[in-house]
């Protein structure tokens, strides 16, 4: 649920101020992807134990959410220059864990499988329209990363209270 908080006041942050956000943007993304990849692996065993399921991609996106991280906050610089590329492969990858895992919600809350199922495939089209014109994504990056933050924030404070 933290995760989720956080995410959702990143967005907030990002919404009231996009033209100032994106250096600190770099650092609460790099602190962010490597809160994001402890939580995977997390996830991870909470998922293994509760289904028996051996959710590979979880440790694969935690791994990439981490290295990521450690990137963004120990080279500023680079991190702006290409932030735009990075963020759209790092959403790719997450999206994709998200759908592949819903299942896990299927059996308990039919409701937030749906909603997972959602939230991840439209953060899935965000991640690739950043692939297409990375001029248009850098300037737009902020706002892109508000709406990412939020749906994503959403699903993360949700997905705490199923049991």
């Amino acid at each position: 649920m933290l995760i989720g908080i956080l995410y959702i006041v990143a967005a907030i942050a990002l919404f009231n101020r996009p033209g100032a956000a994106l250096g600190v943007l770099v650092i609460w993304l790099g602190i962010l992807a490597i809160i994001k990849g402890v939580n995977n692996f997390i996830r991870y065993t909470k998922v293994k134990k509760v289904t028996g399921f051996n959710a590979t991609i979880l440790i694969i996106a935690g791994v990439l959410d981490i290295l990521i991280g450690f990137v963004l906050l120990f080279n500023l610089n680079s991190g702006i220059v290409v932030i735009g590329v990075v963020f759209a492969f790092w959403v790719i990858v997450d999206s994709i864990a998200h759908i592949l895992n819903a299942g896990f919600f299927k059996a308990r809350n039919k409701g937030m499988y749906w909603l997972s199922l959602i939230f991840n495939v439209l953060c899935l089209v965000i991640g690739i329209s950043l692939l297409f014109n990375p001029i248009v994504s850098a300037l737009t990056v902020p706002l892109i990363i508000a709406f990412y933050f939020l749906l994503h924030g959403i699903e993360e404070v949700f997905s705490a209270f199923v049991k």
